[in-house]
């Protein structure tokens, strides 16, 4: 079964002024405007969403670009981590591998991605608490062998 795109994600040093320059060169329109974030749509054509959030940590470029999954489709996500895992330490056995966002320190994201491979998750302070404690349990509940997750 495959996942269901529905947004691609750009995080921005200014996605206002981001999100309304691609809405008008797209010809798509705003579906959303806060000052954290901008939501353009297609006119019913199926495309996916562009979402342009800002992100207020320092970055090496200003924007990065990530795809969003349906993330109730463990399955075709988990298939797509485990690719992704099992293809970059191929390449690089000794590559450390994560993840961050809220997601991090979601209790069931943090065992999900333990059993995919990865070697760390990452979050907001208040979530490290939960983070720390439920990798310390997906440790000892499913010890994995992170050079491999075949």
């Amino acid at each position: 079964m495959g996942s269901r795109w529905f947004s691609v994600v750009v995080d921005a040093i200014d996605p206002g002024r981001l999100g309304r320059w691609w809405a008008e060169v797209l010809d798509y329109r705003i579906d959303y405007e806060a000052a954290d974030e901008v939501i353009i749509v297609s006119s019913g054509n199926g495309h996916p969403a562009i979402v342009f959030v800002a992100v207020p940590e320092a970055k090496h470029a200003p924007n990065r670009l990530h795809i969003d999954l349906d993330p109730d489709d463990r399955d075709g996500v988990g298939r797509l981590v485990r690719i992704a895992v099992d293809e970059g330490r191929a390449a690089r056995p000794e590559l450390s591998i994560g993840v961050c966002g809220e997601h991090g320190g979601d209790p069931d994201s943090v065992g999900f991605f333990h059993e995919a491979g990865l070697d760390y998750v990452s979050c907001s302070p208040f979530r490290v608490p939960v983070a720390r404690l439920e990798a310390g349990r997906a440790a000892v509940d499913k010890p994995v062998d992170h050079q491999s997750t075949k």
